[in-house]
C-alpha cells in the first residue's frame, strides 16, 4: 500500500502486489543418454523445460527451437569426451542447467590377440576362444565371426566380456582338424 498527501491535505491510497521470481526453469535432457558414444560431427540433443513464456534455451552455446515445453538442437562434437550443458533461462534471468556427456569416437577398434594363439595345438573339446581389442565391443553380429572346421562351418555363442569377445562353440571340437 502506498498513501501520498498532498500540499492542502487531501490524500490517495493505492495498493499492487509484486512478486518476486528467483527460481530457474528445470530443464532436462532427454537424448543422449549419459556416456553416449558416436561417430559423427555433430549430435542432435533433445530434452523438456519449463513451459513458460519467454524461456529461452541454448546448449553448448548453440539456440535450441524450443515449442511447448519441448526442446532441440544439434550440436557440433569434438573428438573424444564431450560436456553438453543445457541452459534454459527465463525472462527474469533465471538459468536452469543440466549436463550429460557424450564421446566423439573416431578411431576403429584393434584386435590384439587371441587365446589360445594361432597355431595352438591338442585344444581341449570344450576350448572357447577370446579375441582381444583395444576397446570395449558390442554384441557381435552372428555373419561377423566365421568358426571353421574341416570346410564345416561350427555353432558357436559369442559373448562380450570387457575388452574381450568371447567365442563358445555349441559342440565339442572336432578331433584332427584344424579350426
Amino acid at each position: 500500500i502506498a498513501v501520498a498527501t498532498d500540499a492542502v491535505g487531501l490524500r490517495t491510497e493505492v495498493s499492487f502486489t509484486v512478486f518476486r521470481d528467483s527460481e530457474a526453469p528445470a530443464i532436462q535432457i532427454a537424448v543422449p543418454e549419459q556416456d553416449t558414444a558416436v561417430n559423427a560431427a555433430e549430435i542432435e540433443v533433445r530434452g523438456s523445460v519449463d513451459d513458460e513464456a519467454g524461456v529461452t534455451v541454448t546448449v553448448n552455446g548453440v539456440a535450441a527451437f524450443v515449442d511447448r515445453g519441448t526442446w532441440s538442437a544439434t550440436v557440433p562434437l569434438a573428438p573424444g569426451e564431450n560436456v553438453l550443458t543445457a541452459r534454459a533461462t527465463d525472462a527474469q534471468g533465471n538459468e536452469g542447467v543440466h549436463t550429460r556427456t557424450v564421446t566423439r569416437d573416431e578411431d576403429s577398434p584393434r584386435f590384439s590377440g587371441v587365446d589360445p594363439a594361432a597355431g595352438a595345438l591338442a585344444l581341449p573339446p570344450g576350448t572357447v576362444f577370446r579375441l582381444d581389442f583395444s576397446e570395449e565391443m558390442r554384441p557381435p553380429a552372428a555373419e561377423a565371426i566365421q568358426l571353421r572346421s574341416g570346410g564345416q562351418d561350427l555353432g558357436f555363442t559369442a559373448e562380450v566380456d570387457g575388452l574381450s569377445v568371447l567365442v563358445t562353440p555349441d559342440e565339442a571340437l572336432p578331433a584332427g582338424q584344424a579350426v
